[in-house]
């Protein structure tokens, strides 16, 4: 996008925390319409996200990209699973569940059924982002 809409987007962005994380998609943040609000019964908003990262540690700025990611991963649903047995080439297979899409098969120390549960999520993902500061297992770098 170039002209004078390019920069509000480009300072939503950096004040979005991305930094080296450019290559985040647009859809993990929300509308602004949508941070207050969740999508469905039981679903977490984004705002809700974010306070849930910080409830198991996160420090204010990592509980935000925390937020993102669990925002894109799941959209807030504490009952997202995403099960691959036959992935495509290149892909392994996953069993993937709650908020962050905690993989079992690469992270078996974490229980399937507790995984849907936010709080045991967000303790998850905190400890396999190394207390906020390493996003591997979710693609960024």
């Amino acid at each position: 996008m170039r002209g004078p809409r390019a920069l509000p987007w480009l300072l939503l962005v950096a004040a979005a925390g991305f930094g080296a994380m450019g290559r985040a998609r647009a859809a993990t943040l929300p509308t602004p319409a949508m941070r207050g609000l969740a999508q469905a019964p039981g679903w977490l908003s984004f705002d809700e996200l974010v306070a849930l990262a910080e409830s198991v540690g996160f420090t204010p700025a990592a509980a935000g990209v925390a937020a993102r990611i669990a925002w894109r991963e799941s959209r807030g649903n504490p009952a997202a699973a995403a099960i691959v047995t036959r992935p495509k080439p290149g892909n392994l297979p996953e069993r993937s569940f709650g908020l962050w899409q905690v993989n079992v098969l690469a992270s078996p120390q974490y229980d399937e059924a507790q995984l849907l549960d936010p709080a045991y999520n967000a303790r998850a993902a905190f400890e396999l982002s190394r207390g906020g500061t390493s996003w591997k297992p979710w693609n960024l770098r």
